[in-house]
């Protein structure tokens, strides 16, 4: 089985990579590390590669990087994991990936919002607790974390 953690760059993850290494410790499985490129991010990335090359962007190589952004962010907390990268829906794509993967934890991380802005703007967070069918441990964020 798998502890799978979702990162992203925007905002610090030392303390969310931690106590998912902890869990993957303590049940002696491997720990996933998932960063998702949103669809505007793979549009940046796509426009930037049509104008520079002319070509389109695989999407295995949309992948890579995004695993390649999940690499750099665990390597310098954790030391075993396996990076990987999705491309979409964030949420969406961490359930996706906790049942694929049989998670036994997923690991994300929350930040305070008013009850007005989760109302408004919605959570990843949120969704991903209102539809994961595996234990979820909610990390909040903390002011060493945020960059």
């Amino acid at each position: 089985m798998t502890v799978l953690v979702a990162v992203k760059k925007s905002n610090g993850s030392r303390q969310l990579l931690e106590e998912a290494e902890t869990l993957a410790r303590k049940f002696d499985d491997e720990l996933e590390v998932l960063h998702v490129l949103s669809r505007d991010d793979f549009v940046d990335l796509e426009r930037t590669s049509v104008s520079e090359t002319a070509d389109a962007v695989d999407p295995s190589e949309v992948r890579e990087f995004a695993a390649s952004i999940a690499e750099e962010i665990a390597e310098e907390v954790v030391e075993e994991f396996v990076a990987t990268g999705a491309v979409g829906d964030a949420a969406g794509e961490i359930v996706s990936f906790a049942k694929r993967r049989d998670a036994r934890y997923v690991v994300i991380g929350v930040r305070k919002r008013s009850a007005v802005g989760k109302a408004v703007f919605g959570s990843t967070a949120q969704k991903v607790l209102m539809s994961v069918d595996r234990p979820t441990l909610a990390v909040p964020r903390t002011d060493d974390d945020a960059e």
